[in-house]
């Protein structure tokens, strides 16, 4: 090969030795060619290279201006012009020495031509068309472009404002419910966010009113519909038709395994066998109705208890109980998700789908006008003020280059119908070339088309880094032409794979392979990773040295198992991002420390430096300051591109707040934040002393009219403030914003400030992202200091800024999008636990290029909403596309790195946790290279729960599977990927929290005991008696301040309790030993009818102890227990109509009319009414209920270091007083699960007597009775 410029990713031209498929890149013609571009593969370098030879063909000479070369930022465009301009200057030398003059002179034009070329972003092209034939569109030559995304959003919400108003006035009852249900409360903001949201996605089409308008379609449908034949209806099927395929499979594992463990075979086996039938069944029907049949009636029974044979060996019964494990965990995780997602969802007659769908469509209709609408009259409105935005430039484009006029013209042959325009530029354009082409929208490639005659298109890029769709970039365009192009050298639509990386090192390359092998399929993941996606080793390799770093990947994990001891360590709520940054960091160190040699373009070694390393992070938001603040620690320089909110920073607020006052002065809060501001300097004495001088007055006044309140030198301060507060004034009334900041930074010398405080130069760059929003504005607008004021009062979008990280040797810290296109030899994949933001797939509208728009059903009587089968089959869509896109990412994170990979994730009861995760996969070892299972891939939620178990199937995982006690899984490998190899460490969290610095524990105890004795010899002469005073001094009533001054009646017995035995050996068990968490006795099943919200949406939650006593107070508050009949039937109806009353919510009455095993509320009243309680309530006087009180008790009762004076102020509520002609008795209700009567007296004795002293004090009776009443053994227990 030849030499790879360091640091470019590019090959020398002169020097260069190209590949084959490099090769047959540069020197096909006549073709379109999609260059499918791997990781380190060169493409830029040969994309320029092919430029240059066009252009040095004599026999057909290209001008440069004959190519159309475009991509999609203005850095990647420059970097291609100079590329190019590079290539031209050598190949002229090149042909001067071999003495070709006519190639030189040739060489030289193409050269000088170079500044005219059209090498630029798609957008500048787009612009310059729109510059050239603007007056075929009607169009303004001078609009502006729009790019501040505030003025924007303004802009839109003042004509979707208008928009709104018109449909209001229509009174239109769909479009009524629409915004009632897509709208938070009583304000349609959210129903708005959802118009332009909707509006947004409609742009990246090219014809984006056509398919607005047929949104309402597939709601469009008859009554009696065959939902089987229903599009959506076989989206969803088959979606789930490729999730049972993967269950049939693993059922088949579960049952070959069972045939070589006799004791399992014949407690498992017919059980097993039973629901692989059914799967099975379910696998061989792909229609609707047949599926709700076979689910109708399926069930997972329980499984037989499994004999041990004690005759066994050890290792016989360890093997056993792992495979015993496996299978539960695989048949449970399979169990989970069909009683999860497939039962309830085919449990739904199809007559109530068709009924939801064809309810929606008037909503999903009047959605879709109103968006229209908006489309329309935000387009006239820009027009008619002279504005558009990048995207209007696209469609602007398109409009030139269609004829749309042609009486054959559709939108689905858009491409057979081009302008006459488009006719001239295919013409003028040799080829023409698009890099990034992964990342293409609709719009964009309908161009493209457009001018393209048919056979000059080359497109380079890689479908494993298209990670931009959340800017509307569709993959799907690389993709089918990646599946449609062949691979032949004479075919007009020609792919070729450049897929040798001449990046990275062998190991790294081979395990990229091995884990995504298993990931990408196509079912899931939208691409096929096979041999002619595999990255293959091309850099030059040289003998390693023996200190060359180690090249594996390795999977660093953080074991947060917290023992008791753990949870009382003073950094017990650091998180798991502070963790990993920590874990970093000593890495870093130990590679700086111990010179670990990494490898140069030319296949030498050096010292690694602090440069090499990267940090890459899903997000940055949060955690990057983590990552340097661990960096920092370490002494290891790292640095970090920040995107962020300059409006919210502190520096920016004050300068907010200077211009505030400016404007008007009579604003406290704003004039309080400047004065005591850097550029003032008063603090809270000064404030003080100006509001006590006349506390009616404002700020201001108070700062003219009483200054003499303040110090000489604080009076001189204000003096020269309101001096330069005058110039300013004057300055805000003359030459816009801009100018006044600029005036105020220099005059005050604000920059050089905050250059001084932490992070200064990211605080810089927030002051100068401020100044630049002036500046825009001033030359946009004709900009005041109200305006501006008001612009960025109402601004509710955030003021992003790039704060880029400083160049030097530093380790950088920055996100995965920011990376793509970089290179480092040791990359750190940080935070792969972080979850997945799938929240686009979870809201009650969703929408997708193909599929359209999903909705909810909306049940206008209850206003309650719930998937419908269209929102079911665009969110497995848009799922499946997200989840490809994550993939996409951890594939650019890993393909960064040259020599070495860190990944790093913290997990919590690491054990059970991997275990989990991998033990499944013990049923399918010593196969050959295969996917995950499909359920591996939809359901995962973070990079970790794809890592882990690809990981944990190769030999090198081995140290994993002994972690967790189980029986490995390992596959073979893959012929291509011999070399990889996997580093799997596991560290306890405590190593973490609890590790010294370097400096202590270099310190000898020598040297500490010498210090120390020095320290304490230093002062020979006696202590002032004063002094000894001063110090030793106690204060008298040391308790009285450790005493809090108000208690409930729980927390004194509790104090009680703590008092009695905080000498003791054991503690005894608490006095609250809460029920056991009720189970939900009902399955879990949709409802016939949609007349309440299914229960899939809305399960019902499991009532814990406390809320079940709680539950049981109420009732014995509620109901007449002194005329209710000691029956079941009673008690029931006197729930059902407390329930009728609202007194009783519905989920409470289920409660209490259910029964659990053993336990039922119903007869737990029912015991009580027939108790001596019941008939002492039915004869008393006066029955009082929750009875609240409040009074002072001695406190030495609780606290026996109190004196007997003291007291403390106890407030309560007694379950029950029943008042006789003899006195009072007191019932307290507990539902506490205790052993026995007398352990529940020993409890709440201390309790019982604060509420027998309370009565006594408030109804000025005698206590006859104290009372407990367990529900859980069904008896009154005295109280002496």
């Amino acid at each position: 090969m030849g030499i790879y410029e360091r640091g470019k990713g590019e090959f020398v031209m002169s020097q260069m030795k190209w590949t084959k498929a490099q090769q047959a890149a540069l020197s096909a013609r006549g073709q379109n060619l999609l260059l499918a571009a791997s990781a380190g593969s060169g493409k830029t370098a040969v994309l320029t290279a092919r430029i240059t030879e066009l252009l040095s063909n004599t026999q057909q000479p290209v001008h440069i201006t004959d190519l159309l070369v475009l991509t999609f930022t203005r850095a990647a465009a420059g970097e291609m012009k100079s590329r190019v301009a590079s290539n031209l200057s050598k190949a002229i030398h090149e042909a001067n020495e071999a003495g070709d003059h006519a190639l030189s002179t040739q060489l030289s034009h193409e050269l000088l031509r170079l500044s005219s070329a059209q090498i630029s972003t798609l957008d500048s092209f787009f612009q310059s068309l729109i510059h050239q034939y603007f007056y075929l569109i009607d169009l303004d030559p001078n609009m502006k472009v729009l790019s501040d995304s505030n003025e924007i959003y303004l802009l839109q919400q003042e004509v979707l404002t208008e928009v709104m108003e018109q449909w209001y006035q229509k009174n239109d009852s769909a479009f009524n419910d629409c915004v009632d249900f897509l709208s938070n409360g009583f304000q349609d903001d959210l129903f708005k966010e959802n118009v332009l949201a909707l509006y947004q996605f409609s742009c990246s089409l090219p014809f984006p009113d056509e398919w607005l308008k047929a949104l309402p379609t597939p709601y469009d449908i008859p009554e009696d519909a065959d939902l089987s034949a229903l599009p959506y209806a076989q989206t969803v099927l088959e979606h789930y038709h490729g999730l049972v395929s993967d269950w049939r499979l693993s059922y088949q594992h579960l049952l070959d395994t069972l045939t070589f463990v006799p004791p399992l075979y014949s407690a498992y086996y017919d059980t097993l066998k039973k629901e692989a039938e059914t799967l099975e069944a379910l696998y061989k029907e792909k229609d609707w109705y047949a599926w709700q049949q076979i689910l109708a009636t399926f069930a997972f029974d329980r499984l037989k208890a499994v004999r041990k044979d004690k005759n066994l060996p050890p290792e016989a019964i360890e093997e056993m109980e792992n495979i015993r494990t496996t299978i539960q965990a695989t048949r449970n995780s399979i169990k989970d998700e069909l009683q999860k997602d497939l039962i309830p969802l085919f449990s739904v007659p199809a007559s109530s789908w068709i009924k939801q769908i064809r309810t929606m469509h008037p909503l999903v209709k009047a959605f879709s006008d109103v968006t229209r609408d908006f489309a329309r009259a935000y387009q006239e409105r820009k027009k008619n003020d002279g504005l558009m935005e990048f995207n209007d430039m696209e469609h602007y484009a398109l409009d030139i280059l269609l004829d749309k006029s042609h009486p054959e013209f559709s939108p689905t042959h858009a491409a057979d119908f081009p302008s006459e325009v488009a006719l001239s530029l295919r013409q003028k354009y040799k080829e023409i070339m698009i890099d990034e082409y992964q990342d293409t929208n609709g719009v964009q490639e309908l161009i493209a088309e457009l001018i393209s005659n048919g056979h000059n298109r080359f497109m380079v890029g890689d479908i494993k880094q298209s990670i931009y769709r959340f800017r509307q970039a569709d993959p799907s365009i690389f993709l089918k032409k990646y599946e449609t192009y062949e691979s032949k050298e004479d075919t007009l639509h020609r792919r070729i794979d450049l897929n040798q990386n001449f990046r990275s090192d062998p190991t790294i390359l081979s395990s990229i392979n091995y884990i995504f092998r298993q990931l990408m399929n196509k079912e899931q993941l939208e691409l096929f990773y096979s041999d002619k996606e595999a990255l293959i080793p091309g850099r030059k390799e040289m003998v390693n040295k023996p200190d060359y770093i180690d090249h594996s990947v390795s999977l660093e994990i953080i074991d947060r198992t917290e023992s008791e001891e753990d949870t009382d360590t003073e950094e017990e709520d650091v998180d798991n991002t502070t963790l990993e940054a920590r874990l970093i960091a000593g890495k870093i160190k130990e590679l700086i420390d111990k010179k670990a040699q990494i490898m140069n373009p030319d296949g030498t070694f050096r010292d690694v430096a602090y440069h090499d390393i990267v940090i890459l992070l899903r997000t940055m938001d949060k955690r990057a300051p983590l990552f340097l603040k661990a960096c920092q620690e370490e002494n290891i320089p790292a640095v970090a591109d920040r995107d962020d909110d300059f409006m919210k920073s502190t520096e920016v607020q004050t300068l907010w707040s200077l211009l505030k006052i400016i404007d008007n002065p009579l604003q406290d809060l704003p004039l309080l934040a400047v004065l005591r501001s850097p550029l003032c300097g008063l603090d809270e004495t000064d404030f003080a002393l100006l509001h006590l001088a006349d506390p009616k007055s404002m700020l201001w006044d108070n700062l003219h009219h009483h200054i003499s309140e303040l110090s000489s030198h604080r009076q001189e301060i204000v003096r020269q403030f309101l001096e330069k507060y005058e110039e300013w004034q004057a300055i805000s009334c003359q030459n816009g914003i801009a100018p006044l900041i600029r005036d105020i930074l220099e005059s005050t010398d604000y920059l050089t400030w905050i250059s001084g405080l932490p992070n200064g130069s990211f605080r810089k760059s927030h002051v100068r992202a401020f100044y630049d929003l002036a500046l825009q504005r001033d030359k946009d607008h004709s900009n005041s200091l109200f305006s501006f004021l008001e612009y960025l009062r109402q601004s509710t979008k955030s003021f992003s800024s790039i704060s880029p990280a400083t160049e030097g040797n530093a380790v950088r810290v920055m996100s995965i999008h920011r990376s793509k296109g970089l290179e480092f030899p040791i990359v750190f994949l940080a935070c792969t636990t972080k979850k997945f933001n799938m929240s686009d797939t979870n809201n009650p509208v969703i929408f997708h290029r193909t599929n359209g728009l999903g909705i909810h059903y909306y049940d206008k009587a209850h206003e309650v909403h719930w998937k419908t089968l269209c929102w079911d089959a665009v969110s497995l869509q848009v799922k499946k596309e997200a989840l490809a896109e994550e993939a996409r990412l951890l594939y650019v994170a890993l393909t960064r790195a040259k020599d070495k990979i860190f990944m790093t994730a913290v997990i919590k009861d690491s054990v059970s946790s991997i275990a989990n995760l991998i033990e499944p996969l013990a049923l399918s070892r010593d196969e050959p290279m295969q996917f995950l299972p499909n359920h591996y891939i939809e359901y995962a939620n973070s990079y970790l729960s794809w890592l882990l178990p690809a990981i944990a199937r190769h030999p090198s995982s081995k140290k994993l599977w002994e972690y967790i006690g189980t029986s490995s899984a390992f596959i073979l490998d893959h012929p291509m990927d011999k070399n990889t190899f996997f580093d799997i460490q596991i560290t306890s969290y405590n190593e973490l929290t609890c590790k010294p610095s370097a400096e202590k524990e270099n310190i000898s105890p020598a040297i500490i005991n010498e210090d120390l004795s020095h320290f304490i010899n230093t002062s020979t002469h006696e202590v002032e008696p004063w002094i000894c005073r001063q110090l030793e001094w106690r204060y008298a009533h040391t308790a009285a301040t450790l005493t809090p001054a108000k208690l409930t009646a729980t927390a004194a017995v509790k104090l009680k309790e703590e008092q009695e035995n905080r000498y003791a050996e054991e503690i005894p068990p608490p006095s609250a030993v809460l029920a056991d968490d009720l189970p939900d006795s009902e399955e879990t099943i949709l409802p016939a009818d949609f007349s309440e919200p299914p229960d899939f949406i809305s399960q019902k939650k499991k009532l814990s102890g406390t809320s079940y006593g709680t539950l049981m107070h109420k009732a014995m508050e509620v109901m007449n227990l002194t005329a209710l009949t000691p029956t079941e039937e009673a008690i029931q109806q006197e729930i059902k109509k407390l329930q009728k009353q609202e007194i009783f919510t519905d989920e409470e009455a289920r409660i209490l009319l259910s029964e659990y095993g053993q336990r039922s509320p119903v007869k737990d009243i029912l015991t009580f009414l027939q108790s001596p309680l019941a008939d002492a309530m039915k004869t008393a006087k006066v029955v009082r209920k929750e009875m609240p009180f409040s009074l002072l008790h001695k406190a030495c009762d609780f606290y026996n270091d109190c004196g007997e004076d003291e007291n403390i102020f106890i407030q309560g509520v007694m379950d029950c007083l029943i008042e006789t002609d003899k006195g009072i008795i007191i019932i307290d209700y507990k539902t506490d699960r205790s052993l026995s009567a007398e352990e529940l007296r020993t409890h709440y004795r201390m309790q019982l007597l604060v509420y027998q002293e309370a009565a006594k004090q408030l109804l000025q009776k005698k206590v006859i009775g104290l009372y407990l009443w367990s529900f859980h053994l069904g008896q009154m227990i005295p109280i002496e």
